[in-house]
């Protein structure tokens, strides 16, 4: 979704608010301008909001009462009078936010399901299109965990709402789209409750049948409200009707052959396996490890690697890749047969070309652990275990490819993540990669709020080899990583990384004398001040002229930068070494000190009066 442009669309929502509320009484004509007038409103609020990430705006169309409005008029006015921009309008306030859940901010203010049920009598497609996608999603964002029941349930029940959903599926006018949504806004209503006798088994059926369907959200979420409803044991037993655990592996190894009807039928019952041998699996755990032990004895590791390798990719599923990484202990033999055939990986890392973001992730957890361990494993200079044979089935190239499809910030996490775990000791393979995945680092070291180990320990691993320094101090990359750790570690002591540590320290030294600004000075003292606090920094700091940096410092006219010279001399003194101290002393003018013992700020004056006897008592 696009940003709103808030500056150049701000919208005053408290005239939209009175708009609204005139009464829609009077003549015909009266009526019609009254109308026009709202549906100018709503499509300006469309305009606004539609297939954006604004939550700015959409907390303020709530706050000002324009989404309860809207669902007062849906639910008082004649269902002839309701015209389309109402509901659409309705729609793009609910619609969630990027960091914000607006649905059950909704619901707690006034509850809308009295009006937008009562439009499920509604005539055209198009608009029960969008009454039916708001029920849906309005009843998802009551959803808080996976197993208990859920909080509208007793609300909507008592007004008739199940049934009237359940009514618009079984219309025969109405389009697919609006039967499957209708079908999943049921099993999330009924979570963890038993479906009426009267809608159970098309319910049910119907939901197993879109499992497979081409649109992605579709077959996701009527996978999930199949969960929800397995939850219930009545609804357990209907959806477990007439599945055998043990056939699994003999459906996987299906030839996908015929029309391409009978193709995606095949493809469907595959798919449909995985998703009830998940549930099984989660509903039985007490006996998991004993129905994984006979699910491999029925050959259902050879048959997830036939189904890999044959299945059309993006209708490969995450529940799939999910049920190997169950079994992986129980099957380990049969794996590392396969990790010494090298026939393993090339099948797991070819679904890393899927659009499914869920699988990508499973795909992750299933060769992440594999991944480091051969980093852990090299020996000084030498390459990830695992480098030769992800390089020789094209590996690299397709994990790279995955970090260059900019999918979303994880799976760029990810792919960086094993790309620098394979290349543990070594240059990356070609100049593009270096240059784009140091970069990556690079951002991220600089940008985020607050660094995480795994970003960290990976630039410290890439800076290891010599190849890739010319990469990462471009851009000075230094200058913007000491600004970033003065942002990010405030007054924590902070160990510069090894393989870093002089070329941070060098620059903030040469960075005291920019005579031409101040500000930069100031930085400079602030985070070698820090770095002081933290021994192992100290060589580094200590040399190559250090007098003059300290001189430098302190006969600033600015009295922050002075105190933070005189900050640095004392955690020198404080946290160093004895040698150390005595290199201080030598290096420190005791003149300069006396001299700010008379200064007006009396942060300087007091910290002066201190270094002063510090350094006197210094034998």
């Amino acid at each position: 979704m696009s940003q709103s442009d808030n500056h150049s669309d701000i919208i005053d929502y408290s005239d939209f608010l009175e708009i609204l509320r005139i009464p829609f009484v009077g003549s015909e004509t009266e009526k019609q301008n009254i109308s026009k007038q709202q549906e100018d409103v709503c499509l300006k609020i469309i305009t606004k909001l539609k297939d954006k990430t604004d939550d700015e705006g959409r907390e303020s169309a709530i706050n000002a009462g324009v989404a309860q409005e809207l669902s007062y008029i849906l639910e008082s006015r004649n269902l002839s009078e309701v015209s389309l921009p109402l509901i659409e309008a309705f729609d793009c306030i609910s619609f969630p936010g990027d960091k914000i859940d607006f649905r059950p901010i909704i619901y707690e203010k006034y509850d809308p399901f009295p009006g937008i049920l009562r439009l499920i009598e509604l005539q055209n497609n198009e608009m029960l299109r969008v009454v039916i996608k708001i029920i849906g999603s309005i009843i998802n964002g009551g959803i808080s965990d996976k197993y208990s029941e859920h909080p509208y349930y007793e609300s909507i029940i008592s007004i008739n709402g199940g049934n009237k959903i359940f009514s618009l599926f079984q219309r025969k006018d109405v389009d697919n789209n609006i039967r499957n949504i209708a079908a999943i806004s049921i099993g999330r209503l009924f979570k963890s409750q038993e479906l009426p006798e009267t809608m159970k088994q098309p319910i049910i059926d119907h939901l197993k049948s879109i499992t497979s369907d081409q649109d992605y959200w579709t077959r996701s979420q009527s996978i999930l409200s199949i969960d929800y409803l397995a939850q219930n044991e009545d609804n357990y037993t209907e959806i477990m009707k007439g599945f055998d655990k043990l056939a699994v592996a003999q459906d996987l190894l299906l030839p996908i052959i015929g029309n391409d009807e009978e193709r995606k039928q095949i493809q469907h019952k595959k798919n449909l396996d995985f998703i009830l041998l998940a549930i099984l699996l989660d509903k039985e755990e007490e006996d998991e490890e004993t129905i994984l032990e006979n699910l491999i004895e029925a050959g259902i590791f050879e048959a997830l690697m036939y189904y890999f390798e044959t299945q059309y990719l993006n209708m490969i599923s995450s529940v799939s890749v999910k049920i190997l990484d169950k079994i992986q202990s129980q099957a380990k033999e049969l794996i590392d047969l396969l990790k010494q055939e090298k026939k393993y990986f090339p099948k797991i890392l070819h679904l890393f070309g899927s659009s499914d973001i869920e699988v990508i992730n499973a795909v992750y957890d299933l060769i992440a652990y594999d991944f480091a361990a051969g980093a852990d494993l090299a020996e000084e200079n030498s390459p990830n275990l695992l480098f030769e044979e992800i390089s020789e089935c094209g590996g690299i190239e397709i994990i790279f490819d995955l970090f260059q499809r900019n999918l979303n910030q994880k799976s760029r996490d990810d792919a960086t993540n094993l790309l620098v775990m394979l290349f543990i000791n070594q240059e990356f393979s070609n100049e593009k990669m270096r240059r784009e995945i140091i970069n990556f680092y690079k951002n991220s070291y600089i940008n985020v709020e607050k660094l995480d180990l795994i970003t960290r320990s990976n630039l410290i691993d890439i800076a290891k080899i010599n190849g890739n320094h010319t990469e990462i101090l471009k851009d000075n990359f230094i200058t913007k990583a000491v600004q970033a750790i003065s942002d990010q570690i405030g007054e924590q002591t902070v160990k510069v990384p090894d393989e870093l540590r002089f070329s941070v320290i060098d620059e903030l030294k040469q960075m005291s004398e920019y005579k031409n600004d101040k500000k930069i000075i100031r930085l400079s003292s602030i985070v070698l001040s820090m770095l002081a606090e933290c021994e192992q920094n100290h060589t580094d700091i200590i040399t190559d002229g250090f007098s003059g940096i300290i001189r430098i410092y302190i006969t600033q006219d600015e009295p922050k930068t002075i105190y933070q010279g005189l900050v640095l001399i004392l955690s020198m003194l404080q946290f160093g070494s004895e040698q150390t101290k005595q290199k201080v002393k030598q290096a420190v003018s005791l003149n300069n000190i006396h001299d700010l013992i008379e200064n007006e700020d009396q942060n300087v004056v007091t910290t002066a009066q201190l270094l002063d006897e510090w350094l006197q008592f210094i034998s």
